[in-house]
């Protein structure tokens, strides 16, 4: 998958940097955190603020891909 990710980077499609940290923030929104909602908390803005990246990403691809010649 790093391979890919390097690729796609080496593209101008993505940073890998950033989709790795956006891994991270999926991982911790997966363990349930019931007795702790402080920490459920900082994982839902970290999630919220990795989904408004990840839709200016997929516009940037978009808008890329819409211009291309082919």
């Amino acid at each position: 998958m790093r391979d890919r990710l390097n690729r796609l980077e080496k593209l101008g499609y993505l940073d890998v940097d950033n989709w790795l940290a956006w891994r991270e923030v999926r991982n911790r929104l997966a363990p349930e955190y019931p007795d702790q909602p402080e920490v459920r908390f900082a994982a839902l803005m970290a999630a919220i603020e990795a989904a408004k990246a990840l839709a200016a990403l997929y516009r940037n691809w978009r808008a890329r891909l819409e211009t291309s010649p082919g």
